[in-house]
């Protein structure tokens, strides 16, 4: 979907503003736009070991970022669940897609079902950049 250049300004001065109203009128139409959601977009946040010489190696986290654009709908067309997807950019750390075996993935603090629809999540739960953040979590 495409936003005319008074679109985006009036997006980007509600984000900077913290103007909850005026951002949520704007992104609502990105949200639930007329056309078939294809894609949704995921970041995921993966803990590395970081430089095991350092000192203060355990109160500095490293992570390594993994992003993708994931489609909505799967190749039964059916609506493509969260578990599904990280078993495709990830299939190392979640070798399965109906449970957390190796890691699991936290959102906004809380855990989320591997059962839950990606196009769901984004509608409910993506951060005002439009993207899905994840953080996994080694079990």
């Amino acid at each position: 979907m495409k936003m005319s250049k008074e679109n985006t300004t009036q997006l980007w001065n509600a984000v900077i503003d913290n103007d909850h109203t005026s951002f949520n009128r704007i992104n609502s139409r990105l949200l639930n736009a007329p056309t078939a959601l294809k894609h949704v977009p995921i970041r995921i946040y993966v803990p590395t070991s970081g430089p095991e010489s350092s000192a203060t190696h355990r109160e500095h986290a490293t992570f390594k970022v993994i992003q993708s654009l994931v489609a909505a709908i799967s190749s039964d067309r059916r609506p493509k669940l969260l578990g599904q997807a990280l078993k495709e950019m990830l299939p190392g750390l979640f070798p399965s897609s109906r449970d957390p075996i190796l890691a699991k993935v936290v959102m906004h603090g809380a855990g989320v079902p591997f059962e839950a629809p990606l196009e769901d999540l984004m509608r409910e739960a993506a951060y005002p950049d439009g993207w899905l953040c994840l953080v996994v979590l080694i079990l």
